[in-house]
């Protein structure tokens, strides 16, 4: 919402919010009319429950869902972990991807189906995971002009953070620097210095994280979403921590971890409290 709130382009557009679960729709209408309140910006938002409804007259589009919420992916989870196979988020690819692509995909494709039907020349932004199935699938079966979309997706031209990673002036880089891949598994193919100088040697000989220097070292290039990328290479998925019939929140190589619904089931309790002291006028 900060980002539409930022843009001089849509200033005096009308943002649709449409959910299926009334409850989290109210949260969502509570915060963004907060949010645009409080900085004043020409922005009107509706809401519904209906799909097709949300769709009419639509420029653009952004598909951002989670069928079977948390519980669901619980089981994406737990499930593989009983016969061997340990993920660390389960959103993109394996057992958890697969089953989470088979639930959002036929959803997907049905907003595709209304917008040829209300808002035929609308462009659809997909961020629901797995991003690349699901555009896939958006592309092949509809006719509408989708692309899918990540936060990881900025990085390639995030000069504070590549300068960190290699010790360097974020200014001495010649970016955005050259980037490739599908969703999750993308990886940086080059990075150049202004005066044209290759980055990748001091990269190999300075970056500290682990999954990086391995990508650096077998494949040469330079992997930002990292975490996910264990996920695409099953030898990188492997825990440090014995599992004893719960696989979330074990500790895995490489620094990460299972994730953990009880995490998520939190961030959503913190979110409904943040709405019930904005209704009661406790938040500014």
């Amino acid at each position: 919402m900060r980002l539409f709130i930022k843009s001089k382009l849509l200033s005096g557009s009308t943002i649709t919010l449409m959910d299926i679960n009334k409850h989290r729709l109210k949260m969502m209408e509570t915060l963004s009319k907060h949010l645009i309140k409080k900085e004043k910006a020409d922005l009107r938002i509706e809401t519904t429950t209906n799909q097709r409804e949300s769709l009419v007259d639509a420029d653009f589009v952004i598909t951002a869902i989670a069928v079977g919420g948390n519980d669901a992916w619980e089981v994406d989870i737990e499930l593989p972990a009983k016969y061997g196979i340990y993920m660390h988020v389960g959103d993109s690819v394996g057992p958890g991807g697969i089953m989470r692509a088979f639930r959002h995909i036929p959803i997907l494709v049905s907003v595709g189906k209304d917008l040829e039907d209300v808002s035929p020349d609308a462009f659809v932004f997909n961020y629901t995971n797995p991003v690349t199935a699901n555009t896939m699938a958006m592309r092949r079966y509809t006719k509408v002009k989708s692309f899918g979309l990540c936060s990881c997706s900025s990085i390639p031209r995030n000069a504070s953070y590549l300068g960190e990673i290699l010790s360097v002036d974020p200014q001495e880089l010649a970016l955005p620097a050259s980037a490739g891949g599908i969703n999750h598994c993308a990886a940086i193919l080059e990075l150049r210095f202004k005066d044209g100088t290759d980055a990748f040697p001091i990269a190999k000989e300075r970056i500290k994280n682990s999954i990086q220097k391995w990508a650096l070292e077998n494949y040469g290039v330079l992997p930002y979403c990292w975490t996910h990328w264990t996920e695409f290479f099953p030898a990188l998925s492997k825990l440090e921590e014995k599992y004893e019939g719960r696989a979330q929140g074990l500790k895995m190589k490489y620094g990460i971890h299972v994730h953990d619904m009880t995490c998520e089931r939190e961030r959503v309790r913190k979110w409904e409290r943040l709405v019930e002291k904005i209704a009661l006028g406790r938040v500014e």
